[in-house]
C-alpha cells in the first residue's frame, strides 16, 4: 500500500513538471515569435522594400558623372579703356552669355533609415561648370573712328573675361542657389517614385 502511494506521488511530481517544461516551452515559442516579428520589421525580410531602398540602387539612379543643374542667362556689355585710371574709354563689347551651375553627382551621399522610413540625400558643393558667350553675338562699338579695330578673338576673350567678373560675389551665390534648389528638385523626381511607395520620405541636407 506504502509503495503504489509512493508511485502516485512521483507520478503527480512528474506531471507538474511536464506541465511547467510545457508551459516553459510555449513562452519561450511566443517569446521567439515577436523577436522574429521585430527583427522582421527592424532590418527588413520585404526583399522588394530592400531592393528599391537600398543606398546602392538610389545611389545608381543619380549617378551620372555631371549634374547640370542651372543656366544662368547674362547679357552684358564690356568696356574697354585706354588709360590705366579707366577715364578714357576706348571701346565697348556687347555679347550674350550664360554661366552653368552643377554638382558631381557620384560625390552625392545617400542615407536609407528603415525605422525612420527616411532617405537623406546629402548633395557636394554646387560649383560653376561653364562660362559661354555666344560668338555671333560679340559686337564691338568703337568711341572715336582712329581708335585701332579688335580681332572677333580679342573681342571674344574681352567679353568672356567680362563674364566672368560680372557674375562673382553674390551672383554667383545666387546662381549657386538656384542650381542647389533644380539639383533637389530632379533628385527628388528621380528617387521619389521608387521609395514613396514603402512610405519613405526624401530630405536633403
Amino acid at each position: 500500500m506504502g509503495k503504489d502511494y509512493d508511485d502516485e506521488e512521483r507520478d503527480i511530481q512528474i506531471s507538474v513538471k511536464t506541465n511547467k517544461m510545457g508551459k516553459l516551452i510555449i513562452c519561450l515559442l511566443i517569446a521567439l515569435v515577436i523577436i522574429g516579428g521585430l527583427l522582421y520589421y527592424i532590418f527588413g525580410v520585404n526583399s522588394t522594400e530592400a531592393k528599391y531602398v537600398s543606398k546602392s540602387n538610389l545611389k545608381r539612379i543619380v549617378s551620372v558623372s555631371e549634374l547640370s543643374t542651372y543656366k544662368y542667362v547674362y547679357n552684358g556689355i564690356a568696356r574697354k579703356y585706354s588709360d590705366k585710371k579707366k577715364k578714357e574709354l576706348s571701346y565697348c563689347v556687347y555679347y550674350e552669355g550664360n554661366v552653368k551651375a552643377g554638382l558631381d553627382a557620384k560625390k552625392i551621399e545617400i542615407k536609407s533609415k528603415r525605422i525612420a522610413k527616411i532617405v537623406k540625400v546629402i548633395l557636394p558643393e554646387i560649383t560653376i561648370t561653364n562660362y559661354k558667350v555666344k560668338p555671333d553675338s560679340v559686337k564691338a562699338m568703337y568711341m572715336e573712328t582712329f581708335h585701332k579695330r579688335k580681332s572677333h578673338a580679342k573681342l571674344y576673350k574681352v567679353a568672356k573675361n567680362d563674364l566672368e567678373i560680372k557674375t562673382k560675389g553674390k551672383e554667383e551665390k545666387e546662381i549657386k542657389k538656384a542650381a542647389r534648389k533644380n539639383a533637389e528638385k530632379i533628385i527628388k523626381s528621380l528617387i521619389e517614385p521608387l521609395v514613396k511607395q514603402y512610405d519613405y520620405k526624401v530630405v536633403f541636407k
